[in-house]
């Protein structure tokens, strides 16, 4: 950064170091921090930066964190290195990177994660998650990740859930979506459930789409139950 303080332990004075950067400040985790065995590392980038004894990071304005596992920006960030914790606020985004990539926003974005790896990103408020296969919308998603991909995703909250396929679309109370490897596998609809998909043209004509409604409806592959 243009410019830096670092204020190291002092008896007496502060028991723990503390630096603060600004002016548009990047910090570089080393490859043994941004994961075992790995070579790459993890930038953080923001308007200013300041960490507490190299274990809590509070970052405003810009910022963006790059990772070998996802790039996520928003305009203020928290991370905590040693519970491997970071939470997003104002305008966040997490894109997940990699061959299957996938996208979530919402007003405020928590994300956990085990040895450095990302296992699970919760988005609260007008929350949105996007990926090859699917588009689910709802008040909160909670998605759960294996090796670098959507393994299962939760939607619920007041304003219901929708979860949108090429082959389908489906509403209710709250969706429990099974996608390991980040296929889509089997989707499960809650309480005042409703599902319609496009009508099969090979046997007949019509302009209403086809429907089902209940109280659960469980789409397994192509199939409704």
């Amino acid at each position: 950064a243009p410019r830096a303080e670092y204020l190291r332990p002092a008896e007496g004075i502060r028991e723990r170091s503390r630096l603060t950067a600004g002016t548009r400040a990047k910090v570089w985790l080393s490859p043994k921090d941004a994961g075992e065995a790995s070579k790459d590392t993890v930038v953080l980038n923001a308007d200013r930066i300041i960490s507490d004894n190299d274990s809590l990071v509070y970052a405003t304005g810009k910022v963006v964190v790059e990772r070998p596992d996802i790039v996520a920006t928003s305009d203020s960030a928290f991370m905590d290195n040693g519970k491997e914790f970071m939470q997003l606020s104002i305008r966040p985004v997490i894109t997940g990177v990699g061959d299957r990539t996938f996208t979530l926003v919402g007003e405020l974005i928590d994300a956990w994660s085990q040895q450095k790896k990302l296992t699970r990103v919760l988005a609260r408020g007008s929350a949105r998650a996007t990926s090859e296969e699917i588009i689910v919308a709802a008040d909160s998603i909670d998605l759960r990740l294996k090796d670098q991909k959507l393994d299962h995703a939760y939607a619920w909250g007041p304003l219901r859930a929708r979860a949108k396929s090429a082959e389908r679309d489906i509403i209710a109370d709250s969706l429990d979506i099974a996608m390991p490897g980040q296929d889509l596998q089997e989707v499960r609809a809650v309480r005042s459930a409703y599902a319609e998909s496009p009508p099969d043209s090979t046997k007949i004509i019509v302009k209403e789409p086809d429907w089902i409604r209940g109280d659960t409806i469980v789409e397994i592959g192509r199939a409704h139950v």
